[in-house]
Formats: structure tokens, C-alpha cells, sequence
């Protein structure tokens, strides 16, 4: 009889650990491995992006392991078809899939769109790319979308999203569907606005992402939704911010500026912002959907400010070697030239500033540069052109390099403009980036947005208008020229 208790004891026992065991089996979640910021694989070969995140923080709510599984598209969704996943990351609804799968709540709402080729320019509405072949994910929602649009399309499809771009950028394709995001790696997102116009794409639709089980998965389901229902909704907006920016997107982005810096920035006499930076982070809003603020600091406080969250962008020359690490570049805005200003008279030729006394801006990335090319010069640092000017009128400098188009237009300010001569022949050039927190990768894919070849012909184009014109009539002719290109 003892025996006997003992067996259905331990049987019983048994039973319960299998239970407890089977429960704590970790859910297999698919994952696109290219459907960067949303879902992907990244760098070090680890499942990332907000919808990973998501489940991360879905997962440590409810205290149920979950493994991510990182797949091709159209492999992500074979894998929770034939159960080898449990659960899809996220992907759109569509009546074909409705066949297949069962789908949880909206956690992400996304924008597709059409990209056009800059030799379909011209073509402004969906109907007039019926002609041309337009290049697809296999598996994507995007052919769904396009078919209810009415016009009779035609596609090709690539197992991935990298074929497609390459197909893209090789020409095979001029027309190919993707969803609002961004591209992870510089050398291809330039290669691919360039010839993939960002103002020339065409919205297909604005479509949810949701988590997604087997049609008869019911139970599983439901567990899902309970799930995402614990999980606080200010925690759904930080993660949102840090891979989207979808908090600054409403409320505005906040941009240091430095003031008393003609003509890149100053604050006007009608106490408004001015300045061709202010003009260019005006049309980057209008383009990209956000208001923009500007804040005035002395140049080294901008930076703290943006290390503080005072701001959310803050302008830097530094190299990236020299920043903190909380701070990155997000892309270059534009080159500036800096150029030696001598006083009362020219150098006769250009190895004669060996042997001067000159002045420079502190915030100079270019001083030992400028050392091993005149080995005998003499340097001293200052913090603004103001004061590099006086010294040379009290004749303890011979003169001064900084930033040629700004250092004239505080000669002309200050009307000693006929008492410096520039010397276009010793000459440096800062390359202008913006910077932003590292944490904040939403806000560097909405600012890669916008392609550097974007920003340098909007920059050329406006540029000119901010050289008085009275500043304009009164060089034509001399030695001092604008000396921005």
C-alpha cells in the first residue's frame, strides 16, 4: 500500500512539473530581418528594432520567455504557418493572409509609399505608373494595397529587401514599394536618394502592424492581447520615440543655435530667429512634418544643452572622435571655409604668416593642422571674431583666420571691413554636422529623411540671400568676397 501511494504521488508530481515546464516553454517569435527600424538584424547578427523591443517589454510584463526567430520576409511568415513559430513579430492585414492567421491589436502604424526614379520626375499620381513594372517584396503587404487601388499593375518580386534596393539602384526597376522608415547604412541610403527622390514618392496607404498567430491559435491569441493591455502606454511612447521620434513629431524639435553668427544665425532686431540655418531647418520641418524651435546659446553651451535634453539638435565641427559618447553626428550639413584676415596689409607671399602672431577660434578643429604647416607660428585662441579684431587693431596679432563669410560680416558690422585683407591662399574648411543624443535613433532616421545632396542644393539656393545687398555692392570690386561655396 506504501509503495502504491508513493507511485501516484510521484505520477501526480510528475504531471505538475510537466505543466509548469511546458509553460514556461519559450514562445518562437518570426522576425523580418530587414525591415529596419521596426524589425531587423542587426550588426551583431541580434533581432532589434521597435517591434522587437515591444516584445521584450510585452515579455518581461507578463514574465513568459519569448526567443526571436530571424528570417527572410516570406520565410517569416511560412515559419508561423507551418508552426515552427508561434507568434509573427508584426506585419499588416490583408484579406489574404486573413486565410492564414488570426491577428492581434494595432502596435505600430506605419506609411507606404511608391519610390519613383528621378527620371519619373514628372509623375505626380499612382495611375501614371500603370506602364511601368513595380518591384515588390515576395510576401509584402504592398501588392494587396496597390491591387485595391483599381489600376492594373504589374510586379516583380524579390526575396529581400536588399535584392530590391539593388535592383534599384542597378536600374532594373524604376517603381518599388516600401514603408516609411529608413535605410541603416549611410553609403546605400545615399546611393538610393539620390536616385530614389524622397519628394518624388507617392503614398500608397497607411497601414497597422500586428502581432499575428495561426488561424487556430485562439487561445494564444487572447493571451496576446491581455498582454499588450498590461503594458503601460507611456513605456509604448518612450519605446515609440527611440526608434521613430514620434514625440518630437508632435510637439516640435528644439534646435541650439549660436547667436551673433552672420550670417548662418543671430536674433533679429524684430527678436526672431534669422539666419541661413534658420531658413534651412525651417524647410527641413516643412518637408518632414515638424515644427521647429531655435534656442540661442554661446557656441560650447549649445552642446551641453543638447546633453542635458535642453534640445534635441545642436550644430557641431568636431570630429566624431572628439564627442561624448551620449552625442553623434547625425549627417553634415555643409562645408565652411575659414580663411586668414591680415591687418592694415597683405602678406606679400603666403609662408610670410610663419612668423606672425595670429589668432584663432578656440573651437578650431584645424589648429594643429595649421602647426605642423607654419612651424614658427605663433597662436592665440580666442572665443569670438569680436575679439580677434580688436587684438589686431591693438596690434597684438597680426591678424585672424575663422569663418570667411562670418568674419565678414562682422567687419562690415563693426565698418572696418577696408582694414582687413583676406588671403583666399591659407585656407581650412570645417565640415558643419548636425548633432543629436546617440539614444535617439528616431530622430536620425527622420533627419536622414533628407538625403546631404538635398541639403546642399536647397543650402546653395538660399545661401545668396543672406548677404545684404548693401554688403554685396560695397565688395563687388575689392579683395573681400563671400566666401562660402
Amino acid at each position: 500500500m506504501k509503495s502504491y501511494l508513493l507511485t501516484v504521488f510521484y505520477i501526480f508530481f510528475s504531471f505538475l512539473s510537466f505543466n509548469v515546464n511546458s509553460e514556461e516553454t519559450p514562445l518562437t517569435i518570426a522576425v523580418s530581418a530587414e525591415s529596419f527600424p521596426y524589425q531587423y538584424k542587426s550588426e551583431q547578427g541580434n533581432p532589434n528594432g521597435l517591434l522587437i523591443d515591444l516584445w521584450k517589454e510585452w515579455s518581461k510584463v507578463n514574465n513568459r520567455k519569448v526567443e526571436f526567430k530571424l528570417l527572410k520576409w516570406q520565410p517569416s511568415l511560412d515559419a508561423v504557418k507551418d508552426g515552427t513559430a508561434d507568434i509573427h513579430a508584426g506585419m499588416a492585414m490583408t484579406e489574404e493572409r486573413k486565410s492564414d492567421f488570426i491577428f492581434g491589436p494595432k502596435i505600430v502604424n506605419v506609411t507606404t509609399h511608391l519610390y519613383l526614379h528621378q527620371s519619373l520626375a514628372n509623375k505626380n499620381k499612382i495611375e501614371q505608373l500603370a506602364p511601368y513594372q513595380i518591384g515588390i517584396v515576395k510576401g509584402s503587404a504592398h501588392k494587396g494595397k496597390l491591387d485595391g487601388v483599381g489600376v492594373k499593375f504589374s510586379y516583380k518580386e524579390f526575396l529581400s529587401r536588399s535584392d530590391l534596393l539593388n535592383a534599384a539602384i542597378k536600374g532594373e526597376i524604376l517603381v518599388f514599394a516600401g514603408m516609411e522608415g529608413f535605410l541603416r547604412k549611410r553609403e546605400r541610403e545615399e546611393n538610393v536618394t539620390s536616385l530614389y527622390p524622397l519628394e518624388s514618392r507617392l503614398v500608397i496607404s497607411e497601414v497597422n502592424l500586428h502581432p499575428v498567430v495561426r488561424a487556430n491559435n485562439v487561445k494564444l491569441l487572447q493571451k496576446i492581447k491581455n498582454g499588450f493591455n498590461r503594458i503601460p502606454n507611456t513605456r509604448i511612447e518612450q519605446l515609440q520615440q527611440h526608434w521613430l521620434g514620434n514625440e518630437s513629431r508632435a510637439s516640435g524639435i528644439s534646435i541650439a543655435l549660436v547667436k551673433d553668427n552672420n550670417p548662418y544665425s543671430d536674433i533679429g532686431a524684430d527678436g526672431l530667429p534669422h539666419g541661413m540655418l534658420v531658413d534651412m531647418w525651417r524647410s527641413w520641418g516643412q518637408k518632414v512634418g515638424k515644427d521647429v524651435n531655435f534656442i540661442f546659446f554661446d557656441a560650447p553651451d549649445g552642446r551641453e544643452a543638447l546633453q542635458n535634453g535642453q534640445v534635441e539638435i545642436a550644430l557641431s565641427n568636431t570630429s566624431s572622435d572628439e564627442l561624448p559618447e551620449s552625442l553623434m553626428h547625425s549627417w553634415r550639413l555643409f562645408n565652411v571655409k575659414h580663411r586668414f584676415f591680415a591687418y592694415k596689409k597683405p602678406l606679400k607671399k603666403m609662408q610670410d604668416i610663419n612668423n606672425l602672431s595670429v589668432g584663432v577660434l578656440s573651437t578650431s578643429n584645424y589648429l594643429e593642422i595649421i602647426k605642423r604647416q607654419f612651424p614658427k607660428i605663433t597662436i592665440t585662441e580666442f572665443n569670438s571674431i569680436q575679439e580677434m579684431i580688436q587684438s589686431s587693431e591693438n596690434n597684438e596679432i597680426r591678424g585672424f583666420i575663422a569663418p570667411a563669410a562670418w568674419a565678414q560680416h562682422q567687419l562690415l558690422k563693426l565698418k572696418v571691413w577696408a582694414d582687413f585683407f583676406q588671403e583666399p591662399n591659407i585656407e581650412y574648411v570645417d565640415a558643419v554636422h548636425s548633432l543629436i543624443q546617440e539614444k535617439n535613433i528616431g530622430l536620425k532616421g527622420t533627419s536622414d529623411l533628407e538625403s546631404t545632396n538635398q541639403y546642399f542644393k536647397f543650402f546653395c539656393h538660399t545661401c545668396k540671400g543672406w548677404y545684404p545687398v548693401t554688403f554685396i555692392e560695397k565688395l563687388k570690386g575689392t579683395r573681400l568676397q563671400p566666401a562660402l561655396e
